[in-house]
């Protein structure tokens, strides 16, 4: 099964070229998932937007490409921000998917206690990360080139 582009990922790919507007590159997407990270990162990572915005995109490709185990912890976890019920009908609705091809069969309250996990592990990563951005500033270096040079180079 292929996942085609919906949501956040069809936006971004309706914004090529004509020509490249019929798939989603691996470059594309790196890109794109980087920036949305970005935002991510100095905005609010758990808003429902994007979060929403980053399962359409882990979602994407065929199952030797997409993570849809991590797309559907994204749209549970945007799903338990949001106070619209439509959009808890169209978050549902994309968990449900995401999480029908994926190997683990996993109901919804399991689901809760991985995202919990994953989330008390990104704090810690987070927590990490924040000590040494200090430690670099206090060290004179310029904290964002740091951060990128470790953690954002391929």
């Amino acid at each position: 099964m292929e996942f085609k582009p919906t949501g956040f990922a069809a936006f971004v790919l309706s914004k090529q070229p004509i020509p490249a507007q019929k798939t989603m590159t691996a470059e594309l997407r790196f890109q794109a998932t980087k920036g949305l990270l970005g935002m991510m990162r100095f905005a609010d990572f758990d808003h429902p937007a994007l979060l929403e915005a980053l399962g359409d995109f882990l979602k994407l490709g065929t199952s030797a490409q997409n993570t849809t185990q991590l797309a559907s912890l994204s749209y549970f976890h945007a799903f338990q921000k949001v106070t619209d019920p439509a959009d808890e009908v169209r978050l549902t609705k994309k968990f449900n998917r995401a999480r029908s091809t994926t190997l683990t069969k996993t109901e919804p309250k399991e689901f809760g206690r991985e995202l919990e996990d994953r989330l008390a592990k990104g704090n810690r990563f987070a927590a990490r990360i924040r000590t040494e951005e200090i430690a670099w500033i206090q060290q004179g270096k310029n904290a964002s080139a740091e951060f990128t040079r470790k953690y954002l180079v391929r």
